[in-house]
This record gives structure tokens, sequence and C-alpha cells, in this order.
């Protein structure tokens, strides 16, 4: 039993201690696995301790027979696995040459490791840069898809490049056709005008009475329509003498006469002459097929001349040198040099972008008043620096708003106060395809225009959503919600204290607004 007892015991510390070998084994080799992820960390690590208490001399590389101690031996205990628990005085005399192999190959661990992160960055660059260069072309190929001019011209910009000679003669001669069929609109249009636009009464009787193939009723035609363009030049120089004469209105209270004003006059004409003589080419843009219609405005055109003096280069550049605008101009240019003490501070301006206001002239002069209050604008308002911010945002929006402008044309003097709201976040883009129907109740409900601070505080953010806007506003009953929400919802966290002010517009439409024979 004594025998038994002691063998078992023995057996039992035998197999203890087994376990336990295996046990600093398994650790042993656990700690040289994860010293693998770790080491090149743990190096910089002391690296960076010893270079904190070691001279600089110590940052150079050492060779293996001068490495710190305490170094070789953390890269040992590190970086070593102990295959022999009792071999340890061969693991003294080997402990220099297993630090300096360890050192070596952590060092160059670190500096693949190193390597490959500078090649990922690179990479993650790279592909962050195509991925940018991806997005932009993929935006502006949706915007030359939705804008039919820029993807008309990147189409031409595309074929003149080419050295394709069937490609370019088929691409001309459809043009051609275009061309022609335009032309043949055109000559229609023209056609249905000149029949609306009656003569004088005693041409009128005489053309009535000749048919549509005789030769002389085009001429009395003409002649008749110049006999009245005549007579209402003349009426406008007759009113602006009878102004001068009576000093009515600010810019007449400069006149003593009517001689002083006609001799002021005089000479500026005089001046626009010599400057025609000084400067010859600018005779060339009188090269206009429409030039000849200026004569029967002269009397107009007279009252003027000092207004039109500084601007006479760049109408001459822009409006006439055969750029087809005066056939847009001149039915209204009695109306315009009528109103040109208004116009005029805006003139270079509107000549800037006169291809774009030109063929609107007409229907632009009808709310000439409702225009013109959005000219003045305060420097609080101005974001580009220009009191013209709001125009520029609505010149590419402009055939919306013309072609609704009678039903938009009420709401512009209550919408002329919220006109900072409308300049943030491109908002004028965003509202202008609904802008008829956002008004559509015109004279009979102003609650949408003298609320649209309220609305855009509540419901701007809608306007952010890609298509939100198109789905409301396609509703039937959407102007009446609109009116609605104008009205109900609460005002005193817009305005403050001014929740109570509403907007007024008994006095505003009053007897001379819109007129075109104002003073």
């Amino acid at each position: 039993v004594k025998y038994g007892r002691t063998s078992t015991m023995e057996n039992r510390d035998a197999s203890t201690r087994r376990r336990r070998r295996r046990r600093r084994r398994k650790s042993v080799r656990d700690a040289s696995s994860s010293c693998s992820s770790g080491l090149a960390r743990r190096s910089l690590a002391s690296a960076l301790l010893l270079g904190l208490i070691l001279p600089a001399a110590a940052f150079q590389r050492p060779s293996a027979a001068v490495r710190s101690p305490l170094f070789t031996s953390r890269l040992s205990s590190l970086a070593l696995p102990l295959e022999n628990e009792q071999g340890t005085e061969d693991g003294r005399t080997s402990g220099s040459t297993a630090a300096a192999t360890a050192a070596t190959a952590v060092d160059l661990q670190v500096r693949r490791r190193e390597k490959d992160q500078r090649r990922r960055r690179k990479r993650a660059r790279d592909y962050l840069k195509q991925k940018r260069e991806r997005t932009k072309a993929r935006k502006r190929e949706q915007a030359q898809k939705k804008d039919p001019a820029a993807q008309a011209a990147l189409a031409q910009q595309t074929l003149l490049g080419s050295e394709n000679l069937n490609e370019l003669r088929a691409r001309a001669g459809v043009l051609r056709r275009s061309i022609v069929s335009q032309q043949v609109q055109l000559q229609e249009i023209e056609r249905r005008i000149l029949c609306l636009e009656r003569p004088a009464y005693p041409i009128a009787v005489i053309t009535d009475l000749l048919h549509e193939g005789n030769p002389a009723k085009a001429t009395l035609q003409h002649l008749g329509r110049s006999m009245k363009t005549l007579t209402t030049s003349t009426q406008v120089l007759m009113r602006k003498l009878g102004r001068v004469k009576g000093r009515e209105g600010p810019t007449n209270q400069r006149w003593n006469s009517v001689g002083d004003f006609v001799n002021h006059q005089r000479k500026s004409g005089v001046r626009i002459v010599k400057s025609l003589v000084e400067n010859p080419h600018r005779l060339k843009h009188l090269a206009d097929p429409e030039t000849p219609a200026l004569v029967a405005h002269v009397p107009a055109i007279l009252t003027r001349l000092d207004k039109l003096e500084d601007h006479v280069a760049p109408i001459l550049e822009r409006v006439l040198n055969n750029r087809r605008h005066l056939a847009s101009i001149e039915p209204y240019l009695d109306e315009i040099l009528e109103r040109f003490d208004d116009i005029e501070p805006h003139l270079p301006w509107i000549l800037d972008n006169i291809d774009a206001l030109a063929p609107y002239t007409g229907l632009l002069l009808q709310h000439i008043d409702e225009l013109l209050l959005y000219a003045e604008v305060e420097e609080h308002e101005m974001e580009k620096g220009t009191k013209y911010d709001l125009a520029e945002q609505l010149l590419p929006h402009l055939e919306d708003y013309v072609s609704h402008l009678d039903v938009v044309g009420p709401h512009l003097p209550l919408l002329r106060p919220h006109v900072p709201l409308l300049l943030e976040h491109n908002r004028i883009a965003k509202i202008s395809p609904h802008i008829d129907r956002l008004f559509a109740r015109g004279y009979t409900d102003l609650s949408a225009s003298a609320n649209m601070d309220i609305l855009l505080y509540y419901f701007g953010w809608s306007l952010r959503i890609p298509g939100l806007p198109r789905i409301f506003f396609a509703l039937p009953w959407s102007p009446r919600i609109v009116s609605f929400l104008a009205n109900r919802m609460p005002k005193r966290f817009v305005r403050g204290q001014c929740s109570d002010v509403s907007c007024c517009v008994d006095n505003v439409y009053h007897e001379g607004w819109n007129k075109l024979n104002k003073a």
C-alpha cells in the first residue's frame, strides 16, 4: 500500500509537470505567433523609449555586438520561442546572435509593412480620384441630357471634330432643312402680324378694297404702318415738350423753358454725330435690314438724345449689327422712349442680356412697373455684390415667367420683400417650373406671395427633395393647399413681434400703373 500510494503520487506529480510543460509550450507558441503582428509596434516603441534615454548617437543603427542588452533581451523574449527549458547555458552563449537575427527580421518586417501601407494609401488615393472624376463625368452627362442646347452644342462639337465627309454633308443637309422650316414658320407669323396691324384709317379703307393679289396692297400697307408709327412718335415728342413746359416730374425740373431743352438735345445730337465720324467702324453696324424702320421713330428719338449719348456704341453693336433684335424691339420703340427715364439706369444690364430679353420686349413692357420694383436692391439683399442677382437667376427661366406674366404680375409687388429668401439655396430654379400653379389664383388670392416667408420657413426643405415639388404641384387642388397653409401656419415663429403685420396692395395698382405714357 505504501509503495502503491507513493507511486500514485509520483505519477500524479509527473502528469502535473507534463501539463505545466504543455501549457508553457502553448503559451510560448501563442506569444511567438502574436509577436509577428505586434512586433513592429513594440520594436518602434522600444526604439522611441531608448531614443529618449540614450544620446543622439544611439539613433544610428547599431551592430549586433553593440546592441542594448535590454533591447536584445526584449526581442529575444518576443521573437524566439523557448524550445528547450534546460538549455540555459546554450541560450546564454547564442543570445547575442539570436538577438541580432531577430532585430534584422524586425527591421525588414517594419520596412515591408510601411511599404505596403504606402502602396495601399497610394492605391486608395488613386481610386478616390478616379471615382470623383467618374462622378463629375456622370453629372456632366446628365446635365447635357437635360439641357437640349448643351446636348446640341456637344453634338456639333463632336461633328466638327469628325473627318467623315458623308457625316458632315448629312448634318449640313439637316441644318438647311431645319433653317428652311423655321424661315417658313417665321414668314407665316410675320404675315399674321401684318394682318393684325391695321394701318391708319384712310389707307386701311383703301387696302380693304384691294384684293390680295394686287401688288399695290403691300406697298399701301407698309406706307400706312409708317404713317401710324410716325404719328405715335410725334405724340411722344409733343407729350415730352408739354411735360418740360409744365416742369412735371423730377427729370423736367432742371429746364427753365422748352428752348433750353431743345438746345441741350441739339448739342447732344452733334456730339453723337461727331463720335460716329471719328469712329467710322461703328457705321458698319447700321447694315441691318430693319434700320430703315427707325426713320419713323426720329421724333421720339430726338427727345432722348441726351440719355442715349452714352449708350450709342453698345446699342449699335448689340441691337443692330445684323443681330435681328431690332425687328423685335422696333414695334415698341416709342413706348420704350416714353418710359426711358425709368429704363435708362438699367440699360447696361439690359444690353448685356439683350439676346434673352429682346424677343419678349412687348410682354415685359406690359408689366414694366412691376418689374422695375426688382431693379433696385439694397446692400443686405445682394448675394454676389450686384443688384441684379435675382434677375440673373431668373434669366434661364425667363420663358416660364413671361408666358405666365399676366398671372404672376399681381404677385410681384408682394414678393419683393422676400427676395433675400428666394435667392438662398437656388430656390428660384426650383420654384420657376411651377410658377403657374403656385400663383394660379391670380388677383383673387394673393396670400401665397404675401406670406412667402411663412411658406419657405415651414416647407422650404421640401424644395431640396428631387421630384417632390413636381408631384405636389401636379395635384389639381395644390393652389388651394398653398393658400390654406399660407394663411393658417403660425407666423410668430417667423416674424416675431411683426406677426400681425400684413401686406396691403390697395394703393399700388393706381391709374398710372404699367402705363407706357407715364411722365
